[in-house]
């Protein structure tokens, strides 16, 4: 089970800046939450300092979304459907930048857990 989500979080790495979008659906957001929870499982310490961290790797592809707006002025990314929404727009990649600073700044514990924004993060 670890080696199989070691090579899905590998895979989400090199393939995560997806061209639909910033999106929690199928944008880059879902992509960074994909990251998230693999590095709660892989990196129980939460030492970002590891190069291989899944941490940093989940921090590297929201950085990197930071520049959708020339990408999909560029023609390299697409505008989805409903730009601003939470599953297919900004509002989701808002919600992942937010928990990339949240989780750089606290302490890692049992409150401290990724949470998909209107799905596992409800009750």
């Amino acid at each position: 089970l670890i080696k199989s989500m070691q090579i899905g979080a590998d895979l989400v790495y090199r393939k995560g800046l997806l061209r639909k979008g910033v999106g929690l659906c199928h944008g880059v957001a879902g992509s960074v939450y994909a990251l998230l929870a693999v590095s709660e499982i892989l990196d129980p310490s939460g030492d970002f300092d590891q190069t291989d961290s899944y941490l940093l790797r989940a921090t590297e592809l929201a950085h990197l979304a930071t520049t959708y707006q020339s990408l999909t002025n560029s023609g390299e990314m697409f505008t989805p459907d409903h730009p601003w929404s939470l599953y297919e727009g900004v509002a989701g990649m808002c919600c992942a930048w937010g928990t990339i600073l949240h989780k750089l700044g606290a302490e890692s514990s049992e409150s401290n857990k990724t949470r998909m924004p209107a799905y596992t993060d409800i009750g």
